[in-house]
């Protein structure tokens, strides 16, 4: 399996962003305000491709976060034929800047003076697209907003596949979520397409949005195991999908972000951090990738900082030990032969697939945080590390061919993550069909 370098930003353009600021009442705002609506479209338009050319697409949507939900865009892509048009961060990030000029804030209705200038750019950039709407992966999302308001101002449909509150037990979801959906933003888009019964339970207990509005259609990017179950890879590669210190904390995540200084699975994540890096540097003949979602900022500073007392140096470090960011989790998965992971549906996609899959359940996940774990009660389908050396022991027993696929009953996955029985995609594809030839 080859891997390509990582990619200089997972999310966004630092370069570009960084400039953000010293537009805020920059003059040049009132400039391109004063540029007829249809030329903006046009240079935006420049900036936007599609993820796969089809001449016999029967939808055009544009698509937003689309780096945060690439298996699911790939499901997505593969099994219908929407053309899914994807809109940069950095230049949705832009546009909502420079609609937000000083004379629009110092109005009492600053909002609905941004929406509706934008509602207008929108609407002509969809005209010079041919698209249908618009899609994007979290119902909550800050910055979403004022494009979901814009798009009901001009009768645009707007999709989101929300791609979060997968891959937990019902219990387990409503303790780590339910206390925080009395804080999230309402969804002002069409509809939610969401991947399981549980999660939609949740959101229609606590009141979220009106339910007719929240569809169960399952996540697409299972979709992409079901028609692809292969026999587990020959090849000894061993995938650890590295986690955030605030998996399953979203208190603490709202209020010191995703890598806080103090707090969070700060000693788990630095013992299987170096357990993985032993056990490459003790089996050469074993590729090891540490897979994050991106290996930048702060979580980069985090696994260098666990990497190093192992290591002594980054750049010393043994050929068959591989940190990526830029390959999807797909991919990883279907050239693994063990998995280990925290709080993430790549652990039960690694099931999927007939592939031995590793929780590390010590340290903080069986003290303090052990109510932040999403899967407890059920997780006999898993090897359970409830220490550092039961970790070594289980990396060992893969080692030496020991480590057997655990068997699996279909009432689990239905229980933690929905359909997957292949048609995900295809459910959401009617979904989007009906609504935007409605």
């Amino acid at each position: 399996m080859k891997f390509s370098p990582l990619r200089n930003s997972t999310v966004l353009r630092p370069q570009i962003l960084a400039l953000l600021p010293s537009f805020k009442d920059s003059y040049i705002k009132v400039l391109l305000k004063r540029l007829p609506q249809s030329f903006l479209a046009s240079l935006i338009s420049t900036t936007v491709k599609p993820r796969t050319n089809k001449a016999d697409a029967s939808i055009r949507l544009f698509v937003l976060d689309h780096t945060r939900f690439r298996d699911d865009l790939v499901a997505l892509d593969r099994f219908t034929d929407i053309e899914f048009c994807l809109i940069p961060n950095w230049v949705q990030r832009w546009i909502t800047a420079f609609i937000d000029d000083q004379c629009s804030r110092q109005s009492k209705d600053a909002l609905g003076l941004r929406v509706k200038y934008l509602s207008g750019l929108l609407s002509k950039l969809s005209d010079a697209r041919n698209t249908a709407g618009f899609l994007s992966c979290g119902f909550y999302y800050a910055q979403n907003h004022e494009w979901e308001l814009a798009c009901a101002d001009m009768n645009i449909p707007f999709f989101c596949l929300h791609r979060e509150m997968v891959g937990a037990e019902p219990h387990q979801m409503n303790r780590i979520w339910g206390n925080q959906i009395k804080t999230w933003r309402k969804f002002k888009g069409s509809l939610i397409m969401i991947a399981t019964d549980s999660a939609k339970k949740m959101l229609t207990h606590h009141n979220y949005i009106d339910p007719d509005k929240i569809i169960v259609t399952g996540a697409p990017r299972f979709d992409l195991v079901h028609h692809n179950k292969s026999k587990p890879s020959k090849d000894k590669l061993l995938v650890f999908f590295s986690f955030p210190l605030t998996t399953g904390q979203p208190d603490l995540r709202i209020k010191s972000g995703t890598f806080p200084t103090t707090g969070g699975f700060r000693n788990l994540f630095r013992s299987v951090h170096q357990v993985v890096a032993r056990f490459a540097i003790d089996h050469p003949d074993i590729t090891v990738i540490i897979r994050p979602k991106w290996y930048a900022s702060a979580w980069k500073k985090e696994i260098d900082g666990a990497l190093i007392p192992i290591l002594a140096k980054l750049d010393k470090k043994p050929n068959n030990l591989i940190l990526i960011d830029n390959v999807g989790a797909q991919e990883c998965l279907s050239k693994a032969g063990a998995v280990i992971s925290l709080n993430s549906t790549t652990g039960v996609e690694a099931l999927m697939y007939g592939i031995p899959s590793i929780l590390p359940h010590y340290h903080e996940a069986i003290d303090e945080l052990k109510d932040n774990l999403l899967i407890t009660s059920d997780a006999e389908p898993f090897y359970v590390a409830r220490s550092e050396v039961e970790l070594s022991n289980h990396l060992n027993n893969y080692a030496s061919g020991n480590l057997p696929a655990k068997a699996v009953v279909d009432s689990f996955y239905q229980n933690i993550i929905g359909p997957a029985d292949g048609q995900s995609s295809a459910r959401v594809q009617n979904l989007i069909t009906n609504r935007t030839c409605s």
